[in-house]
């Protein structure tokens, strides 16, 4: 982290009126708007977008989330412009760049445009129905044989499939 997201954490925890004088010149951090795109119908846990926003706005300070339907005129223009086929999604501001630290926790959002892009579920706004992640067999070959580190390691090198696979067997 930076030190001035260090220094606005510190500082932020002190009382209204307490904090040291250092923390009246800290930079505020730069706004990044963003924009979520949700489908009304889906009623499912996953579209629910308050977690991965909590969790994206404790990366990036200045998030200025809104949250728009993609229904809308306004949601299909964004969902075009961004190339978006499956909702929730979340749509970022090129300012991302001017936050080092916000910046960084984008990894493996794609760009489009100016925009940085990530589906966050797997709603097909076209049909209304939510898609499920078919099963994904995975066969991983061992030797017997191999002592090195990397081959006593598969129990970790399964789970990480897992992780990223969801439906991995």
């Amino acid at each position: 982290r930076t030190e001035d997201a260090f220094a606005r954490a510190i500082c932020g925890r002190y009382a209204a009126g307490a904090s040291p004088s250092y923390c009246s010149n800290i930079p505020p951090p730069p706004a990044i708007p963003a924009t979520v795109l949700t489908d009304r119908r889906c009623t499912r846990e996953e579209c629910d977008v308050d977690k991965a926003l909590g969790t994206l706005r404790g990366q990036c300070p200045g998030l200025k989330a809104e949250q728009v339907d993609a229904s809308s005129t306004r949601g299909r223009e964004l969902m075009e412009k961004a190339g978006v086929k499956m909702l929730p999604a979340l749509l970022i501001g090129n300012e991302v760049q001017q936050d080092r630290d916000c910046f960084r926790s984008l990894r493996g959002m794609k760009r489009s445009g100016d925009l940085y892009v990530q589906s966050l579920g797997r709603f097909d706004p076209t049909t209304g129905q939510w898609l499920e992640r078919p099963e994904v067999p995975i066969q991983l070959l061992v030797d017997a044989r191999c002592k090195t580190r990397e081959c006593s390691a598969v129990d970790r090198f399964e789970d990480f499939v897992k992780r990223q696979v969801p439906k991995a067997s």
